[in-house]
Order: C-alpha cells, then sequence, then structure tokens
C-alpha cells in the first residue's frame, strides 16, 4: 500500500515544535534561506532536502515545497 501524504518544510518545523531561529541553527542555514523554503521561493538542494527531512524526523519522499 503506497501513502500520498505529504508534509511542507514549515508544517514539519512546526510538528517539531521549533522556531525558524532553531531550526535555521540546527540546519545550518540562514534564517532567510530557511523562510525562503518555506514559502517556495527557493527550493533547496536535494542534499539538502534530505538533511532537513532527517533534522525534521519525517520520511524524505513526505516532505515537499508548498504549492506555488
Amino acid at each position: 500500500m503506497s501513502c500520498d501524504v505529504r508534509i511542507s518544510y514549515a508544517a514539519a518545523r512546526v510538528n517539531k515544535g521549533i522556531t525558524q531561529e532553531e531550526a535555521a541553527k540546527g540546519l545550518k542555514i540562514s534564517v532567510f534561506t530557511l523562510i525562503n523554503y518555506e514559502n517556495g521561493k527557493t527550493v533547496p538542494t536535494w542534499d539538502r532536502h534530505n538533511k532537513m527531512a532527517d533534522f525534521y524526523g519525517i520520511p524524505k519522499e513526505m516532505l515537499c515545497s508548498p504549492k506555488k
């Protein structure tokens, strides 16, 4: 059985219960970069996407950018 459930970067962060500042620090990126990922203005590299999924504790296949 497959699952097509997706969670946005912002929702993953909120579900973890941390602020943008805490997430950016943990991911070693700027808050500005994180905000752009969460708003869909920029898309992280696949490597960064994988690191974010690991950091948030979410399967890589479920984590996604918001729809524009």
